[in-house]
Formats: C-alpha cells, sequence, structure tokens
C-alpha cells in the first residue's frame, strides 16, 4: 500500500512566555499613554518639565511616538492572525487536492496498466510524491496531458472525465494561491515583528529616560511623582 502524502505540519503554538511578553508589552504602552497624558495636564510643574526637556511640544511628539507603537502592536497581531488563518487555509487546499489526485490516479494507473509509456507520459508509475512542488508537478501532468485525445478516452472508461480533470486544474489553481498567499503572510509577520518591536523600543527608552528624570527631579515630591504612576 502506498504511504500517504504528508502534509505540511501546523504551526507550533506561540510560546505561553512570548504570549505574557506580547501582554506586558501591550500594557506598557498603554501605561506610557497614561503617563504622556498627565504630563500634557500637568499644571502645578509644567516649568519644571519644560525646564528638564519636557516642554508641551515634546510631550505632543511623544504621544505620537506612543500611538505609532500601539498600532504598530496591533498591526504584529493581525499579521501573525493572517499568517495563522493563511496555513490552515493552505492544509485544507492542499487536502481537497490530494484526495481527489489520489482518486484519479488510482483509475488511471488502471486504465494504462498495460501501458508503462501512457503512466509515463501521465506521471502515473511510482508513488504519490510528497513534497508539495513534485505533487503539483505530478498532478498536473495528469489534469493537463489526460485531456489529450491519445489518453482521454482510456481515462474515461475508467471514470477519469473531462470534467474530474478540469476540476482537478481547478483545485490545483486553489492550491498554489494558498500556496503563495501563506508564503506572503510568512515573510509579512516578522517584518510587522521587528516594525513593533522598534516603535516600542523606541517610546520605553523614553519613558525610561524620563523616569529617571522625575525621580531625581521631585524625589522630595512624592505626590507629583504619584499623579504620574511613578
Amino acid at each position: 500500500m502506498a504511504d500517504e502524502p504528508q502534509s505540511a505540519p501546523e504551526p507550533a503554538p506561540a510560546p505561553k512566555r512570548r504570549s505574557a511578553q506580547d501582554k506586558k508589552m501591550e500594557a506598557d504602552i498603554i501605561g506610557a499613554e497614561q503617563l504622556i497624558n498627565a504630563l500634557q495636564a500637568e499644571q502645578e510643574v509644567k516649568a519644571e518639565l519644560a525646564e528638564g526637556g519636557y516642554p508641551p511640544e515634546e510631550l505632543s511628539r511623544v504621544l505620537l511616538v506612543q500611538k505609532k507603537a500601539f498600532n504598530d502592536y496591533l498591526a504584529h497581531g493581525e499579521a501573525e492572525g493572517a499568517q495563522k488563518a493563511s496555513t490552515r487555509d493552505m492544509q485544507a487546499a492542499e487536502r481537497s487536492v490530494r484526495t481527489t489526485y489520489r482518486q484519479l490516479r488510482g483509475l488511471g494507473k488502471a486504465a494504462f496498466m498495460k501501458d508503462p509509456n501512457g503512466r509515463q507520459q501521465l506521471r502515473l508509475d511510482g508513488r504519490e510524491p510528497d513534497s508539495l512542488p513534485n505533487f503539483i508537478g505530478a498532478a498536473r501532468a495528469l489534469a493537463q496531458t489526460g485531456l489529450k485525445p491519445e489518453y482521454a478516452a482510456k481515462l474515461a472508461k475508467k471514470g477519469v472525465t473531462a470534467a474530474k480533470l478540469a476540476a482537478l486544474s481547478r483545485q490545483l489553481d486553489a492550491l498554489e494561491a494558498a500556496d503563495l498567499a501563506q508564503e506572503t503572510a510568512k515573510a509579512a509577520a516578522p517584518k510587522a515583528r521587528l516594525q513593533r518591536d522598534t516603535a516600542a523600543q523606541e517610546l520605553f527608552d523614553w519613558v525610561a529616560e524620563f523616569k529617571l528624570f522625575a525621580k531625581s527631579q521631585f524625589k522630595d515630591r512624592p505626590e507629583v511623582l504619584k499623579r504620574w504612576g511613578i
């Protein structure tokens, strides 16, 4: 009995540690917005903030940095979701076309049992290919070559009709489209992660620098620091 073809494995779930890190990043980005809003509303020590390098225009600038960090965080989540969805779609398309091909392949081999040249032209000899490129090539050979008059009549006698071969071609088209979509999504996800991490780091560096300033400047006024959540 021929070995069952191996479909692409499900993507490994994200480690819990990374999930916790992502949640902390989201919380820190939101916390930065709360801090910036509190500083923008500050009246009591507004002049001291400005003297320390945090005038209103600087706070407005860093608020834009925070907005970008949050948007990039969301975009990365969407990119990872798209990657997982594209993998599911790809696997479903592959399972579907392999099932159809396996049925037609068995009938085709029976039709050309005594015709080794015909089997060769239709790529029916040997095992069903495991790798996706080889599988698509073999299935395309059956779907396209099988329509030629010198093969179509024999195939039709075993139930491999032109309509079934056309349906196989459509499934192969869908599989190739799903494969392309998956590869595109796989490439987009790490780019989105890098963009998210870069934007978040710029924001976190600003917050860390400000907190150092605030703890030094207002160490004798804990009520001010408390207003800012420091």
